[in-house]
């Protein structure tokens, strides 16, 4: 049993060191890209603002280094999620492993879904409601840094929370919370998914639509789903009862 548990620590060191590798190699990559990629981030605001000004003799580097440890772990996210599915799955039953394969494809197909939709509309939107403030007297200077900070934090914060109605149906099927719960909480989620949106959106109300529809009708596609899972497990205990 103790050799056991060090054959599996030892796959889980090995999985992990190719991971980082991976990771790494995207990294580098981007970085050596980085310059192109900051030009693409500059396309939403270059109508509005001319340059991005550098406020640091070193934030050129860092913000660099910053957008390819961002792009580099996104990049390096299938292939996690590959690794722990190597190392999880061979020890699940059919039903575990149909469930956990399910939970980890539509988990990265809802996070890149958040980040597309951050990248075409939500950030685009939010930059011109902002730069739409200026006076006529207040010119934007944006800072390097600042921009590609607050870029990265929209696109990686709508692609947490397009996760939050897989969250639910993974506490659904593990019998976490109850379907009738859900449906009674309906009002409260439309509710928490506008404070969510306010959390990582701008203060614009209509920035903020744009964001808490999306989480609304994939929390309504959820709560179908599982209730459409519910009453199949329903069906298939009343048949397994009739069988008895």
């Amino acid at each position: 049993m103790k050799e056991s548990f060090l054959d599996h620590l030892e796959e889980l060191r090995k999985r992990i060191i190719h991971w980082f590798v991976f990771c790494c190699i995207a990294t580098l990559l981007t970085f050596y890209f980085s310059p192109k990629i900051i030009e693409h981030f500059f396309i939403h605001i270059h109508h509005k603002v001319p340059f991005l000004i550098l406020l640091k003799p070193t934030e050129s580097l860092f913000t660099r280094i910053k957008i390819s440890l961002f792009i580099g772990f996104l990049s390096s996210l299938p292939f996690l999620l590959l690794q722990v599915w190597e190392f999880v799955s061979p020890g699940l039953f059919p039903s575990e492993r149909k469930f956990f394969s399910f939970f980890l494809f539509f988990s990265l197909f809802l996070f890149s879904a958040g980040l597309l939709f951050s990248w075409k509309i939500l950030l685009p939107w939010s930059l011109n409601f902002l730069t739409s403030l200026l006076t006529t007297h207040q010119c934007p200077l944006y800072s390097l840094n600042a921009y590609i900070s607050f870029s990265l934090f929209l696109l990686l914060a709508t692609g947490i929370a397009f996760e939050f109605p897989l969250i639910i149906y993974a506490l659904v099927r593990l019998s976490i919370i109850e379907v009738n719960t859900l449906r009674k909480f309906q009002k409260h989620a439309i509710v928490l998914s506008f404070i969510l949106s306010a959390v990582i959106t701008p203060p614009d109300p209509f920035t903020q639509i744009l964001v808490a529809l999306p989480l609304i009708i994939l929390y309504e596609i959820s709560l179908l789903f599982c209730l459409l899972i519910s009453r199949k497990h329903q069906v298939l205990k009343k048949k397994g009862k009739l069988v008895e």
